[in-house]
């Protein structure tokens, strides 16, 4: 990895953005060029004065960096069609190497600073996809705000801790949860914390935000492909207490869609397995 992102750092923060996006501007139809990247430039920038670095918690700092970033991105450009074909790595590294601590950088191995900065970009662009579409999904189906923020908090929740298990296995070299028990995980924690609602509306819930894509972190799902529809590992998780979701509903303003480009993660999947189903355990 050593070199792949070094070639970024002696153009500006302007002109990594304008690359970024420059093969997007053509179907970008709300804003223009200049405004668009403005707007990104923008947001780098002041994801940097949320963070008070510090030489022992670099690591942590690039993931705070990058979630607060995505964060800006989501609000105005999270109905975008065309956000999963941006790749925002470079515009990340570009943006770290302007405003990290110069003394705190020249102690860290560039390989080392790359790769941790591909983990933490990856890891909260979907945390802040997700956590999108969960808001959009939540508005619609649970109009009073107290139990909307709840539900909503449940699920949050529960994707984090599967997270956290994923990068604590990592962390102490064992293997990582497959994509049944990521998935298993989520919605054990999450039932934990949701309030009384109907429980089809919770199973409209995990269906449609596994569906989408959003759930299971890209370095599992791109070695078996995406979850089959109405998968039965929900039903098996939740047990006798599962009750079959209604029909669908539109969420059209959220125009979500499948990553399919921009992505790494999302592109070591479409390279290596070329869309074919894989083995999803239970899910068959």
């Amino acid at each position: 990895m050593d070199g792949t992102l070094a070639a970024f750092v002696a153009k500006s923060l302007e002109e990594v953005i304008a690359e970024a996006v420059a093969p997007i501007l053509c179907i970008e139809s709300k804003w223009s060029a200049t405004k668009l990247e403005g707007k990104i430039c923008q947001y780098v920038r002041s994801s940097s004065k949320h963070i008070k670095f510090d030489e022992k918690k670099w690591k942590e700092q690039l993931l705070e960096y990058c979630s607060y970033f995505f964060e800006s991105i989501m609000s105005p450009l999270g109905d975008r069609a065309w956000l999963n074909e941006v790749d925002f790595l470079p515009v990340c590294h570009r943006g770290l190497r302007e405003f990290f601590p110069k003394s705190i950088m020249a102690s860290i191995p560039i390989e080392e600073f790359e790769e941790a900065l591909l983990e933490a970009h990856d890891r909260a662009y979907e945390e802040q996809r997700f956590a999108s579409l969960l808001w959009t999904l939540t508005d619609n189906l649970f109009p009073e705000v107290g139990i909307r923020k709840k539900v909503y908090g449940a699920f949050h929740w529960g994707r984090k801790q599967a997270v956290l298990e994923l990068h604590r296995r990592h962390d102490d070299d064992e293997p990582i949860p497959d994509p049944d028990e990521f998935t298993q995980i989520w919605i054990n924690e999450t039932l934990k914390y949701t309030p009384s609602v109907p429980m089809q509306l919770l199973t409209k819930l995990f269906h449609t935000l596994i569906e989408a894509g959003v759930v299971i972190p890209l370095i599992i799902v791109y070695e078996d492909g995406p979850p089959p529809p109405n998968w039965v590992l929900v039903r098996q998780t939740i047990g006798e207490d599962y009750v079959p979701p209604p029909p669908p509903l539109s969420f059209a303003s959220s125009s979500i869609t499948p990553p399919s480009g921009g992505n790494n993660a999302w592109q070591q999947w479409k390279d290596g397995k070329d869309g074919k189903d894989g083995k999803w355990g239970k899910g068959e």
